[in-house]
């Protein structure tokens, strides 16, 4: 018996099997550790650092004092995910890889549950379990850790989905889906993690219609889940709302022959055309085709959509993670093909000898355009052994050809895998920091040690006087012709007028030579500042990064913070000595965290009531409960009727 027989224990081998794999396809890396830069996510590392300082020094992982003041949400560190809090502690060469192996096999593993869930076979499922976590895709995905992650787990998402709106009996279920999304969220693969919910809302959209009966329960169900999932990420997308306006990048060239190549691949392309070219059972081809080109379509236009976010938008960060439901699609098309050639052969035997025409006849067209890319040669020859062996599988019979070709599909996705991963590791895309102020070199630097602690940063506060205004023009050509009349003070190291967002008509600067400014202190949540303007009026500038969560108070009295056109805070200060503060209180802390808690409260509610429903409802209609049950004797006045009628003197 092999792990492809039938039986449960056969099922848990062949998910174990996957998870091995999929761990010794990255045993090089998180074995001996891999240099700086090579795979992994960058900037989630590195702000991942900056939330163990932070945490380390009692405060509340919020924002970074140290990086420019920039919010720790907005640099890729998505604190919901306990496994990124393994990054930062000075190893990093050995946990992103580490990192990748696990979510690989916990890909590998989900997979195949869910393609088990589809009516598939395990050794069709097992095969294409591996394509699914394994491959091209996924292994450019190792380049950003986020993404993967989300790959990941998003076949839980839709076997949870599945399993509720397939049968009454797994209601119990329904309560799981709304965290399920939000924990494919919270690993921050924004990209992949709304690819998948659109396909999983579709899917459950189209459940809906075609169980009429059901449809408001089912739509009622569902909607509650997404609120649930959006009050559970309540802290992510606060955050993104409250950070500071950048301008959006240049929109990249997409590159559309090159995505289709990394996402299809040979192995999949060549099963999937197996999938293509018939009828299945239970799962319409029609269907999979339809999610191929549909997500093909919004994965090439998406990325020349504009950001409606203040910065970057998730799809033009990683566009490539837009190829999911491509990829998604091919791995149901190549498990139904592969399942369905294997279990009916004779069945439609025209469209499989012409799937193998095809690929023999192509194949041979990237030897001779290798030339000019030698990956042509490489899926060329993966092609036409693929075809070849399909051809002489009657010869090995049919024990032997499955683990050929199982053996020959997993080596594929291991070279496929390790091959992207070497050119894995895209820029990383911190939020961007004051350009006058360049991070402390500690930042970037591995720690000493768990509780070593850098030194306290410099002060980055200084008093301007040259104020113009980004509202009023006539304002700001005025005021920038009587600053120069006036004598410029030595504090001020600006050569150009400082730009300040809002600046009130009213507010007249004086220029004063004598003007100081010094730091006292700050925490995690506050910082103070002394300023002495003798005889002038200016801004108190601190150069650390603005957003709306930044409340400023001088002599105990709140007034507003501003923003210049660098994205530095500022206080309007008049004569005399001021102590000014400044404290950080975001929507995260305010409503964002109380969101959160009162869903994951919600959700625990609704799971213990739908499991002692389900709990009281097998012990009220299971067979050994009715034969449990007392039998009630009749009453008296029956008894007579009852014993003529077995005596055969009644009948009824």
């Amino acid at each position: 018996m092999t792990i492809f027989g039938s039986g449960r224990r056969e099922g848990i081998l062949a998910v174990f099997g996957l998870a091995v794999f999929a761990l010794s396809v990255h045993a090089v890396g998180f074995a001996f550790g891999l240099a700086e830069g090579f795979e992994g996510d960058l900037a989630l590392a590195r702000g991942m650092e900056a939330v163990h300082r932070v945490a380390a020094e009692g405060g509340i992982p919020l924002w970074d004092q140290a990086g420019a003041g920039a919010p720790l949400w907005a640099r890729g560190a998505e604190m919901l995910y306990p496994p990124w809090w393994l990054l930062g502690r000075g190893h990093d060469a050995f946990w992103l890889p580490a990192l990748a192996a696990m979510h690989a096999a916990i890909a590998c593993a989900l997979a195949f549950r869910l393609l088990r869930t589809q009516g598939c076979s395990r050794y069709s499922s097992f095969v294409c379990a591996a394509a699914y976590g394994l491959g091209a895709h996924p292994g450019r995905m190792s380049g950003s850790l986020p993404e993967l992650a989300a790959l990941a787990w998003a076949p839980l998402v839709l076997e949870l989905l599945l399993r509720v709106v397939r049968g009454e009996r797994q209601k119990h279920l329904a309560p799981l889906l709304g965290p399920s999304i939000a924990w494919m969220f919270s690993t921050g693969g924004v990209a992949t993690a709304a690819t998948v919910l659109a396909v999983a809302v579709a899917w459950y959209v189209a459940w809906a219609w075609r169980e009429r009966h059901r449809t408001f329960l089912l739509l009622g169900t569902g909607l509650l889940s997404l609120g649930i999932a959006a009050a559970m990420l309540a802290p992510m997308w606060l955050a993104a709302i409250e950070l500071p306006i950048v301008a959006s990048p240049t929109t990249p060239r997409v590159d559309v022959m090159s995505n289709a190549r990394l996402v299809c691949g040979p192995l999949l392309l060549f099963f999937a055309l197996l999938g293509a070219m018939r009828r299945q059972r239970g799962a319409p081809t029609g269907r999979w085709i339809a999610l191929a080109l549909v997500g093909a379509a919004f994965a090439i236009l998406l990325p020349f959509v504009p950001s409606p976010l203040h910065g970057e938008a998730p799809w033009q960060r990683t566009p490539d993670a837009l190829w999911w439901p491509v990829h998604f699609a091919l791995v149901l098309l190549a498990c139904n093909g592969l399942d369905d050639f294997l279990d009916m052969p004779l069945r439609r035997r025209a469209a499989t000898v012409w799937t193998l025409v095809l690929a023999v006849v192509v194949a041979p067209i990237g030897f001779v355009l290798g030339e000019h890319g030698t990956w042509l040669r490489v899926e060329g020859a993966v092609v036409l052994a693929l075809a070849i062996l399909f051809l002489i599988w009657r010869a090995l019979g049919i024990l032997r050809f499955k683990t050929v070709v199982a053996a020959a599909a997993l080596v594929w996705l291991a070279v496929a895998t390790l091959r992207e991963e070497a050119r894995a590791g895209r820029s990383p895309f911190p939020l961007p920091t004051l350009a006058r102020v360049q991070p402390h070199p500690w930042l970037f630097a591995t720690p000493v040690g768990e509780t070593g602690l850098p030194a306290a940063p410099i002060s980055r506060a200084r008093i301007v006087f040259d104020l113009q205004s980004d509202d009023d023009p006539e304002r700001a050509a005025a005021a920038a012709a009587a600053t120069a009349n006036s004598t410029p003070a030595p504090v001020q190291h600006a050569r150009t007028p400082t730009l300040v967002h809002a600046l009130p008509s009213w507010f007249v600067p004086r220029a004063d030579e004598n003007a100081t400014a010094e730091f006292l202190g700050e925490t995690s949540m506050s910082c103070d500042y002394r300023a002495h303007l003798p005889s002038g009026a200016g801004a108190l500038v601190v150069d650390d990064t603005w957003t709306p969560g930044w409340r400023s108070y001088v002599d105990g009295r709140e007034v507003e913070c501003l923003s210049t056109g660098e994205g530095a805070r500022a206080v309007l200060l008049d004569s005399g000595m001021h102590m000014v503060r400044f404290e950080y209180r975001p929507l995260v802390q305010t409503i964002g965290i109380q969101l959160a808690v009162g869903a994951s409260s919600f959700v625990g509610v609704w799971s213990l009531f739908s499991l002692l429903r389900l709990f009281f409802s097998s012990r009220k209609n299971t067979a050994v409960g009715l034969r449990t049950k007392k039998t009630k004797k009749p009453a008296n006045a029956a008894r007579p009727a009852i014993a003529t009628k077995a005596m055969g003197g009644e009948t009824s």
